[in-house]
Order: C-alpha cells, then structure tokens, then sequence
C-alpha cells in the first residue's frame, strides 16, 4: 500500500480511538485532539521508515534539526546517542524487516513510556496515552499491508 492509503488508515484508526475515547468519557481538549491525530498518522507511516522514501528524508531532516537545537540549548550527550542508535536502525534492516514486528512496533513506544515514566513520572500517563495512539496508527499499517497481500 502507498503512504496515502497508510494516512487514510491512521485517520480511521484515530477516529476510532477518539470514539471509544469519548464513549468512556476521557478527558481531552483541542490540543491533545491535535498531538494524538499526528502521532497517529505517524505511527501508520513509521514502519514504511526501513525503505529509502520521502519519509524517512523528512525523518532524518527533522532529526538533523533536533541534534542541532539540542546542541544549542542543552548539549546531553546520552539523548544524542540514544537517538543517534534509532536513526540508524533503519538503515540496517530490511524491508517488513523488524518495523514491521507487533512486538517492536509496540515494545519501542512502551520501552520510551517507561523511560519518561522513570525521569519525569508527572508525565508518565501523557506519555502512555501518546504511545497508545503511535501504536495504533502502526498496528493500521501493518493491518492494511496484510490485507492488501491476501
């Protein structure tokens, strides 16, 4: 499947999301409704990340941008390794390779949930709620990419 028809299945999922969201009454406002549809849609697009795309430029575009920001205003050296580890994962495993595993696709968010949980534990239901959305959009993309091949 193209990246559109992964968008429309990361915009589904999110509407399926906030329903149930509001089905049970959670509590939400405008800019949470805003960060949850963009971590959705790139959770649908994120395990497309292990193939030369226009995707993974505007990821490594983006990071280029983090590594300089962050040198700017707080040189941590331990976030620029750490993320320096994830961008290169990519570029070393094959395509439907391990981005696209429920197990890594599910177990990466959770690892990084526990990760804020443990450096700033106010933020560590923000943090779960995010994941869950990251992690639906790209259970969408492997579900439409297994429907697309059977």
């Amino acid at each position: 499947m193209n990246y559109k028809g992964h968008i429309i299945g990361g915009v589904v999922t999110y509407v399926l999301i906030l329903y149930l969201l509001k089905f049970i009454n959670y509590p939400f406002d405008t800019i949470h409704n805003v960060q949850w549809f963009l971590l959705c849609i790139l959770g649908s697009l994120f395990p497309d990340i292990d193939t030369k795309s226009k995707i993974q430029l505007w990821i490594y575009r983006l990071l280029f941008i983090f590594y300089i920001l962050l040198i700017i205003n707080n040189p941590n050296i331990q976030i620029m390794i750490f993320t320096s580890i994830l961008a290169i994962i990519p570029l070393i495993v094959r395509h439907r390779g391990l981005f696209h595993q429920p197990s890594f696709l599910i177990g990466l968010p959770l690892i990084i949930v526990c990760i804020i949980s443990f450096i700033q534990p106010a933020k560590a239901s923000e943090a779960l709620i995010n994941a869950l959305f990251f992690i639906a959009g790209a259970l969408s993309h492997l579900l439409l990419d297994k429907s697309r091949r059977t």
